[in-house]
Parts: structure tokens; C-alpha cells; sequence
């Protein structure tokens, strides 16, 4: 039972660890995002100060981003 609430522990630090990632990453043109409350993935096309642009192929939206989490980022140039 001990083993168990260690493994417990440790994935929750792991969890912590990850989510302070994710909340302190800068995106950028190219990120692939999608809302925090649905499914679908986009592109960022155009950041302004806190709105940004999302382009899902058929359609774009505008939002904040509070509101999205980053799914993978885009590849820098050399």
C-alpha cells in the first residue's frame, strides 16, 4: 500500500511539473493549439497582444489565450 501512495505522489508532482510547462510557454505563429473545451486542432496565424487568430482549415476563430493549450509546437528555423 505504501509503493502505491509513493507512485501516487510522484505522478502528481510529475502532473505539477508539466502544467507549470505548459502555463509558462510564449506561443508563437505556427503553434498547433486547440480550445481548452473542444477537440478540433488549428493553427495560430496572427497574435495580438492577447487576442489570437486560429485557422482550422474550413473556418478561423478568434480567442484569448487563457483559452487555448498548446498540442504541438512549432519547429523553429535555422
Amino acid at each position: 500500500m505504501q509503493k502505491v501512495e509513493s507512485v501516487r505522489e510522484e505522478k502528481k508532482k510529475e502532473e505539477k511539473i508539466a502544467q507549470q510547462k505548459k502555463d509558462s510557454y510564449i506561443f508563437k505563429v505556427g503553434d498547433k493549439v486547440r480550445l481548452k473545451d473542444g477537440r478540433a486542432n488549428g493553427t495560430i496565424e496572427k497574435i495580438d497582444k492577447k487576442k489570437i487568430i486560429i485557422d482550422y482549415g474550413m473556418f478561423t476563430t478568434a480567442t484569448t489565450l487563457d483559452k487555448i493549450e498548446l498540442v504541438v509546437a512549432a519547429k523553429r528555423k535555422k
